[in-house]
């Protein structure tokens, strides 16, 4: 499992020129200074007799690597990665295609997410690339980043190598200018360690220092070193959620390490934001019960305040959240476009931030613009609890003030509403009126209590929550009533009236308005 970092390391602060490889007390082999030296002129030479048949279709050649290229993603990106190369061979520079987009590309899975390393200054090759182009960028002189922004709105990062330093475990890295092997060496797993040459000379060439594809073939999860949980316990989320996404399991050594972090308690010293977007990552996957059952295995919910038992019945519940908004958005014209995420706020695949892929999920809509899966998934992890611990559980994690609310809400007002809805109820405005002041999100939750409650929440969002008066307080001021109070309870009345089919036309609501503001005057009166 050790690097080939670590083996030069050892070989040059002990000066000696073979490393002996041991398990379980015994030496099994040795690596040799040649050994080092052959691997650093050609990584990728490996005897096909040390592959196998499944490794054997990750050794793709420069133009098997173009043909895919060209395959999966679209021209107008692919035209964009051949003039990052000119660029980069007119400003003397090297520039890279790294992160989730080779490791899926491999795996024959269309990524979108471009994100450029550049061997020299990230910012000025992006402004130079942009120019070509004809296109804004913005650049980040804190961070040596920028992004480029094409005329159809996506998003191009360029970043410059760097390595990175983590002070204390569980804290941001320092970081400081670097080589393309550096960079990727600070990545999370070995299977976002891969690189694709954009230069002239070997354009398509796979750079693969750490055994990358190795592990794509053996479908494995791989830390890079024994401190890399230590250094950002995220990782552990991340290895998790790769693990369900992509049907890979962590090495048993990886695993063993994330346990250990688990149990030294280093998570909880995670900051607030950090945790957050990992899980919102994770919730906002397609099936993201089977990740938390996963976390909740190996101790690291309850590490992040969720204390929940992922038995059988529980998880059933968490499947039925998810089918039944896949079928109410059938009945309420739901939005589940995906929205592309603004990737200069982004977080990247391998990079100690969110995968790139991230983006195909996030703000997925439901009920309303503002709806938010991932709060729905919360509401139900968070459920029960009282006022207090919520509110320092999303204080804790940063959320924004308009998700604590609802998720707030939503977990205090959960036991009421379901009571509610387990009662029989006679009138259909009874129903909109118990129901339509609720977050989209504790409906949805709701649904998935009972059969009794998806029914009423069926019929709420089917055929009663679009129902409008056509009438408003200006109509009511244009028949000659002063405005008032009564103007709220008159309209209320004629809506009630309305949704359970007794008035139908904008006729009989001024005819009804009429008559219930003369009895509300007349009563007022004789008070």
């Amino acid at each position: 499992n050790t690097t080939i970092n670590e083996i030069q390391r050892l070989m040059v602060e002990n000066g000696i020129g073979r490393i002996p490889i041991v398990h379980k007390s015994e030496v099994i082999g040795i690596v040799t200074r040649k050994d080092v030296l052959r691997f650093l002129n050609n990584p990728s030479e490996l005897s096909a007799k040390n592959k196998s048949k499944n490794e054997n279709k990750f050794y793709l050649s420069n133009s098997q690597v173009i043909e895919k290229l060209k395959t999966l993603i679209p021209k107008e990106i692919y035209n964009v990665l051949e003039i990052a190369s000119d660029t980069a061979k007119e400003i003397k520079m090297k520039v890279y295609l790294v992160g989730g987009i080779v490791r899926d590309l491999l795996l024959g899975i269309q990524n979108l997410d471009v994100d450029l390393v550049v061997e020299g200054n990230g910012i000025e090759f992006a402004k130079k690339l942009s120019e070509k182009l004809g296109v804004r960028f913005e650049s980040y002189q804190k961070f040596n980043t920028a992004v480029i922004i094409l005329k159809n709105g996506h998003h191009i990062d360029v970043a410059t190598a760097r390595v990175e330093h983590y002070p204390k475990p569980a804290s941001l890295p320092d970081v400081e200018p670097g080589s393309l092997n550096q960079d990727l060496a600070r990545r999370d797993f070995t299977i976002n360690t891969l690189a694709i040459s954009l230069n002239v000379n070997d354009f398509g060439k796979i750079i693969d220092f750490f055994g990358g594809r190795k592990d794509l073939a053996k479908k494995k999860i791989k830390v890079l070193h024994k401190l890399s949980f230590i250094e950002d316990p995220t990782r552990i989320f991340r290895a998790v959620r790769f693990e369900q996404r992509l049907g890979f399991k962590m090495d048993r050594q990886t695993e063993k390490l994330a346990l250990s972090s688990i149990e030294m308690d280093i998570v909880s010293k995670l900051n607030g934001i950090r945790i957050r977007d990992e899980l919102i990552a994770i919730l906002n996957e397609e099936k993201p019960w089977k990740a938390l059952k996963r976390l909740y295995n190996i101790g690291a919910l309850n590490k992040i305040g969720i204390v929940k038992t992922f038995d059988k019945k529980y998880i059933n519940y968490l499947q039925r959240i998810y089918k039944n908004y896949e079928f109410l958005k059938t009945f309420i014209n739901l939005d589940f476009k995906n929205r592309n995420v603004n990737k200069i706020n982004k977080n990247k695949d391998g990079n100690n931030k969110n995968d790139s892929n991230i983006n195909n999920n996030i703000d997925r809509n439901i009920g309303s613009p503002n709806f938010q899966m991932w709060r729905a998934y919360i509401i139900a992890l968070l459920y029960p609890n009282n006022q207090d611990f919520l509110k320092e559980w999303c204080l804790n994690l940063k959320l924004k003030n308009k998700d604590s609310e609802i998720i707030i809400n939503s977990v205090l007002s959960f036991d009421f509403l379901a009571k509610n809805l387990r009662k029989k109820i006679k009138k259909s405005s009874d129903l909109y009126f118990i129901l339509h002041n609720m977050p989209d999100e504790l409906l949805i939750n709701i649904s998935a209590v009972s059969t009794s409650c998806f029914e009423k929440i069926l019929l709420f969002y089917k055929k009663l929550k679009n129902i409008k008066l056509e009438i408003s307080g200006k109509d009511l001021r244009t028949l000659n009533y002063k405005p008032s109070k009564n103007f709220k309870i008159a309209l209320e009345k004629i809506h009630r009236l309305k949704i359970d089919g007794l008035i139908q036309t904008k006729e009989e609501e001024i005819n009804k308005a009429r008559e219930i503001l003369d009895l509300l005057d007349k009563s007022q009166s004789f008070i």
